[in-house]
């Protein structure tokens, strides 16, 4: 059985869920995998572009703070 949306899975996906874990208890069929890793991936896109604009709001606070003077 899928741990994320309780479809069973084949002997395949059983056999290499079982092979490949650790201490993961954990086996997902290929389509939450998928959907896993579809939203980790949109996760660090966000969290990038959110430091990115941060990093250009605090650039352009900190120059009217301390004008260089070129």
């Amino acid at each position: 059985m899928c741990a994320k949306c309780g479809h069973p899975l084949c002997d395949e996906h059983k056999k290499k869920g079982i092979s490949l874990r650790t201490n993961n208890p954990i086996i997902l069929c290929p389509g939450c995998q998928e959907s896993t890793s579809h939203t980790l991936r949109n996760t660090i896109i966000g969290l990038s572009i959110g430091l990115i604009i941060i990093l250009i709001i605090l650039v352009y606070y900190l120059s009217t703070l301390f004008p260089l003077g070129f």
